[in-house]
């Protein structure tokens, strides 16, 4: 269901940094760049969305005190100003460029930390490359220059523009220039990406199918990204239903439904929230996300919802200041 491009909308939402004196207030920047990208997010990637967030107010909440975690960073170039300049000119962007690590111009920075390469951070903004490698194993990072084509990565906050992180085999990945309309493509390791709003058909690049047409289960071309699914009952791409925490998911044979979980945080997936599936009717019961500070498994849920990680088996936000 979600295409490579939506961990990129992740990490785009939980990497919103602003500081020092600006026209606009700190909390008012946070606020409006949140709300931008969360809003881009949902409208881009509604499938994906949902399951992580449910909403664009939890979204926005959480970005936002994450942004706010930012603001005591003494070593930072970004400024409220900056944020706001950022956050007019993402309501314009297009899918394909927010979700292809290609912001807007107000969005690339002009100024840059003073950390140098090497040394420890806790947002891009401290370091005088710009990038800071985050380590999803702590929160915490250590500033690189942007990673050129062809080279190691964690994320697509690590390569250089217009690239993105993908699965180069098992256990790496490598900055990659997403691919067009009818260009080669895998989806098997290594990864060939498509651009956002294209899909992979296994060798080529191409639109997903529209909503209603017919597909094949087994190699489903719907728009996934966009809430879309082939179900088995009738062969067609229709839209995947959501529930909440406690209420029933999984697939209905009777009705040809898929019913997933929405707000059950990142690492979900398509199913991975659905709890106690009934092996004979296909359904189980939605679980919550982890609350911050509660217990969290990124294998069997409950999951994080970001920027929270899950750090030695607990729901953690990592604030930026203890990362040096």
């Amino acid at each position: 269901m979600r295409s490579k491009n939506v961990f990129a909308w992740l990490a785009a939402v939980a990497s919103v940094a602003v500081v020092a004196c600006s026209s606009v207030s700190p909390t008012q920047a946070c606020t409006d760049l949140s709300a931008a990208i969360c809003d881009k997010a949902s409208q881009c990637a509604p499938g994906a969305f949902n399951e992580v967030y449910g909403d664009t107010t939890t979204c926005t909440t959480r970005a936002t005190a994450s942004c706010e975690q930012a603001l005591a960073l003494k070593d930072t170039a970004d400024t409220p100003d900056f944020a706001e300049k950022c956050s007019q000119s993402y309501t314009t962007v297009s899918c394909g460029d927010a979700a292809d690590n290609n912001p807007p111009a107000a969005c690339k920075r002009t100024t840059f930390g003073k950390i140098a390469d090497g040394a420890a951070c806790g947002t891009a903004g401290e370091c005088a490359s710009g990038v800071c490698q985050i380590d999803g194993t702590t929160g915490c990072g250590k500033c690189i220059e942007p990673v050129a084509s062809g080279q190691a990565c964690q994320s697509n906050g690590d390569c250089q523009t217009g690239l993105v992180c993908a699965a180069a085999s098992q256990s790496s990945a490598v900055c990659i220039a997403p691919v067009g309309a009818g260009a080669t493509c895998s989806t098997a390791v290594p990864i060939i990406p498509c651009q956002e709003g294209l899909i992979c058909d296994g060798a080529k690049c191409q639109t997903p199918l529209a909503a209603g047409s017919a597909c094949n289960p087994t190699k489903s071309l719907c728009d996934g990204v966009g809430g879309y699914w082939c179900t088995p009952k009738g062969t067609r791409c229709v839209a995947v239903k959501y529930a909440g925490p406690n209420q029933t998911c999984g697939y209905d044979a009777t009705s040809g439904d898929l019913t997933v979980c929405t707000g059950s945080g990142a690492g979900a997936g398509l199913l991975g929230a659905c709890m106690n599936i009934n092996q004979q009717t296909g359904q189980g019961t939605c679980a919550a996300a982890a609350p911050d500070g509660a217990a969290c498994d990124l294998t069997n849920g409950p999951f994080c919802t970001p920027p929270a990680l899950c750090l030695n088996k607990t729901s953690t936000i990592v604030d930026p200041s203890t990362c040096h």
